[in-house]
């Protein structure tokens, strides 16, 4: 089991999540409900950017409840993108592996193969505020996954997006997850559910 949630609780503001359990293996995993609904604290846990209240989160077997964000060799995507605007697409893409210390040249190796499989090399001296939704989408999935997740989180990934440009990051997804890369989304876009998911787990009040 790659990902293991046990009694997950967490009060966040003035919402609380209440003691989540959930299995996910190799999957495209679908975390499914309205705004609100704790679908992104539960991504957050996973992610480490959030500790749960209570309950424990296993990788692998492993208890990772503990371990810091920097320490998953997860991939994280926000809602907003979370882009840095005084840095151009390229910066931005380099920025984890600048963090990582990864060498210039596996860097920049790195950085052309994912543009070029993200089909973003025209864009990356061009910084945020002259991109589109689809394209800034990309930027941020080429940040995660630079740096070669062995998890690819995504929070609302297709909430900025027109039907069109939604549909092709979900296969552009489906089509990592078939590689072997294990894939949880939250979304509240029932369409795009018996498309592409292995697994829904359906998340309504916490």
């Amino acid at each position: 089991m790659m990902i293991e949630l046990k009694g997950i609780s967490k009060i966040w503001k003035e919402f609380q999540l209440k003691d989540v359990n959930l299995k996910i293996n190799k999957d495209y995993c679908i975390l499914l409900g309205p705004s609100g609904a704790g679908k992104s604290i539960i991504i957050k846990c996973i992610a480490g950017i959030l500790k749960p209240d209570s309950g424990r989160i296993y990788f692998k077997d492993n208890d990772i409840t503990n371990v810091p964000a920097e320490k998953r060799n997860f991939g994280y995507v926000p809602q907003n993108y979370g882009l840095f605007p005084h840095l151009n697409a390229y910066k931005n893409i380099r920025y984890g592996l600048k963090l990582k210390k990864i060498g210039k040249l596996e860097s920049e190796k790195r950085i052309k193969e994912i543009s070029e499989f993200l089909n973003i090399e025209r864009i990356l001296y061009r910084y945020p505020e002259t991109l589109s939704g689809g394209e800034k989408q990309r930027v941020a999935l080429a940040r995660a996954l630079v740096l070669k997740p062995e998890i690819l989180l995504l929070d609302e990934p297709t909430s900025g997006l027109d039907p069109v440009g939604a549909s092709k990051i979900m296969k552009l997804l489906y089509e990592l997850n078939k590689e072997g890369m294990t894939i949880i989304i939250s979304t509240h876009d029932v369409d795009l559910v018996p498309v592409y998911a292995d697994r829904v787990y359906i998340i309504y009040d916490g």
